[in-house]
This record gives structure tokens, C-alpha cells and sequence, in this order.
């Protein structure tokens, strides 16, 4: 026996928290999405409780160093995170994913004969990424580095919107047809010549005008299949529409355009900015998530915008980041307002970096990992 340092664990009121206590057990928000990671040490209790106050979370398993006599015999064990397992299968199984739908895309492209069941079981496929309770959104971080953007942009914008419609309490056959519409979106641009779509350069004019035309190839390619809804095919064909009449192919303004396009039109740009493309390296999620909020009010549903913007900011808590200042850290907060700015806590230290406050402005996330 000998005198050691040990942990007692309790669970207690948020404003009973002292420095250097250690979080015990993972913090979620009411979405099962983790605010502070267990593990965490508390050096500024004051905003510890703010933080946690904002998200209606009032207690907090803890662990509390003591002293005491015990035995030498300490079992320690590392823990596999369950999701990143989840993760790594789910990228393993990707290529068979791709080369399964890419059979069903191409029976649309040559007009062959295309059964209901196959599109349904292509969707389930997609989706069953959501019965693992995985973290769709660094899920995606990963499935962009693959090569093949075309069918990873269709997934992931088909998750997005999924994600969205479930939001917004959308009824299941509304998921579906929503779901298959996102899948759908891009199939038109196989008419389209691969020089335009991989350019590097600026388009000009008259590229920009052929690359638009996409929508309306995709639309006649599904237009004859009776079992795809209407609604899915107009989704289809509005989903570049926007909201002040600046979208194509119709102009169209408000809510003239239907609700799942102007969903699809959501998670059609995110995807697209943390994606990389021929012209331009892949954004950050919280650069995509300023330039959505400062580029694009006023062209996307306002109200839908928003509450995504806010939802898809909490998934990232946890998330590792590498700063342009060489150092690494670890996002534990989002905060209401300039969600794009996020608090840190440093690596290697219980620093907190507030990537809001003025002198912190020059400080920039560069990389998620």
C-alpha cells in the first residue's frame, strides 16, 4: 500500500464545479451531440456553466482528485472511439456503395428499363449510415477524399437533405421523396462535356450557360419513369433556383420553388464547398458555414438556412482542428452567434482558445483531422 493520487467520481450541480476538476463522462446537448468530451479539465468554471447553461444542461459527472492509501495494481485500458470504428468501416465499404449505384445511374442514362425497388434499395443503402448513430457530418469529412466526387457529392447531398427533412418533421414517404431527388440531382451532368466540368480556369459566358443545362438534362432523363413522384422531378430540375429570382433554369422566385428544392439547394452548396474541386481546394465545414451566411441570404429559404447553420455547427464539437499558427486543438463549443468561430482547447494544455475574441482574429482553422 501506498499513499496515491486517485479520482473520485460524482455527479453534481453545474455551479458546484471547481478548477481542476475532469469531466467523467462525455457532455451531449439534447440531439445526443457531444459538447465537452469526457476527459475535459475545468479551468474557468464561470464559463464552463455558461456554456452549459445555454444548452439546458444543469448536472455533470465528475472527477475530483484526492489522496489516499490503495493498491499499486491500477488496470488501465485505452478506449476505441465506437464512432470513428463506424466511420472507418463505413469508408471501406464505399467503393461497393459507388459501383452500385453507379449501375442504377447508368441504366437512367441509356434509358434502360429501371425498376422502383432498385432506386428504393439505393436510397436505403444511403441512408442506413443514420441507424449506426454516426456523426454524418465528419463522416463526410472523410468520404470527400475519396476520388470519385460525383458519386460522393449525390451521397452527401442526399444526406444533408435527409438530415434537414428530419428537422423539419418531415412524414417518411416526404424523407423518401426527398432523398431520391437528392440523388438525383447531378445525374444530367454526364451531357456535359468533362473539360467544362473539370476546368480549372473561370468559365466564360457561354460555358456557364452549357453547364446550367445539367437540371434540364437530369429532369429528361427521369422525367418518363412513372414511379419517381413529380415532386422528386421538379426537385430535380429547381434545386439551382433561388430565392430573389438569381437561380436557373426559370428564375423563379420565393416560394414558387418548392420546398425540396430549396432544401436540396442547401445541402447541394454545403457539399460543394467542402468538397475539393478542379478550381479550388475544399473549405473548411466553418468556412462553408460563413460564406452560407454571409453570401447567401437572401437566395436560400432564410428560415431553412438558419436552423441548419445552427444544427450542423454542434456536430463539430469534439472535432480536431490544425490552426495557421502550426498549433493543433480541439473545438468545445459553438456559440450562438458567429458559429464559425468556435472555442478550442489547445493540445497538449487546458488552454481555451476563443476564436471570437479581437486578438485571436488573425487565427484561422486550416484543417479538420
Amino acid at each position: 500500500m501506498k499513499t496515491m493520487k486517485f479520482f473520485q467520481t460524482q455527479e453534481i450541480s453545474i455551479m458546484d464545479v471547481e478548477v481542476g476538476m475532469i469531466v467523467a463522462r462525455e457532455i451531449l446537448n439534447n440531439r445526443g451531440v457531444v459538447l465537452i468530451p469526457r476527459g475535459f479539465v475545468i479551468n474557468d468554471p464561470e464559463h464552463f456553466v455558461d456554456m452549459l447553461s445555454q444548452h439546458s444542461v444543469f448536472t455533470v459527472l465528475i472527477q475530483k482528485p484526492s489522496e489516499s492509501s490503495i493498491d499499486e495494481d491500477i488496470v488501465t485500458e485505452e478506449e476505441t472511439s465506437p464512432t470513428a470504428l463506424k466511420i472507418v468501416n463505413f469508408v471501406k465499404n464505399f467503393d461497393s456503395k459507388r459501383a452500385s449505384l453507379k449501375k442504377e445511374f447508368e441504366k437512367i442514362i441509356n434509358g434502360d428499363n429501371l425498376h422502383e425497388d432498385d432506386l428504393v434499395n439505393k436510397i436505403q443503402e444511403t441512408l442506413e449510415v443514420f441507424k449506426e448513430d454516426i456523426n454524418i457530418f465528419q463522416l463526410m469529412q472523410k468520404i470527400k477524399d475519396l476520388d470519385d466526387i460525383t458519386y460522393a457529392h449525390a451521397h452527401n447531398v442526399t444526406l444533408i437533405a435527409y438530415s434537414i427533412g428530419k428537422w423539419l418533421d418531415l412524414k417518411p414517404q416526404d424523407l423518401k421523396d426527398l432523398s431520391l431527388a437528392a440523388l438525383l440531382i447531378d445525374i444530367g451532368k454526364i451531357q456535359i462535356p468533362t473539360v467544362l466540368l473539370n476546368k480549372k480556369a473561370s468559365l466564360t459566358n457561354d460555358e456557364w450557360l452549357e453547364l446550367q443545362k445539367h437540371v434540364v438534362f437530369s429532369y429528361d432523363l427521369i422525367k418518363h419513369y412513372d414511379f419517381i413522384a413529380e415532386r422528386v422531378k421538379q426537385a430535380v430540375l429547381l434545386h439551382h433556383e433561388k430565392i430573389d429570382g438569381s437561380g436557373y433554369p426559370m428564375g423563379i422566385t420565393g416560394d414558387k420553388i418548392p420546398l425540396f428544392a430549396r432544401i436540396i439547394s442547401i445541402a447541394d452548396i454545403y457539399s460543394a464547398l467542402t468538397a475539393k474541386r478542379a478550381y479550388r481546394d475544399k473549405k473548411t465545414p466553418f468556412e462553408a458555414i460563413k460564406i452560407m451566411e454571409t453570401q447567401f441570404i437572401g437566395k436560400l429559404d432564410t428560415n431553412i438556412l438558419y436552423m441548419f447553420l445552427n444544427r450542423i455547427g454542434d456536430y463539430f464539437v469534439g472535432q480536431m482542428v490544425r490552426l495557421n499558427n502550426g498549433e493543433t486543438g480541439e473545438i468545445v463549443f459553438i456559440p450562438k452567434r458567429n458559429i464559425y468561430r468556435p472555442i478550442l482547447k489547445l493540445s497538449g494544455s487546458d488552454t481555451l482558445l476563443d476564436l471570437n475574441s479581437p486578438e485571436n482574429s488573425g487565427v484561422e482553422m486550416e484543417e479538420f483531422y
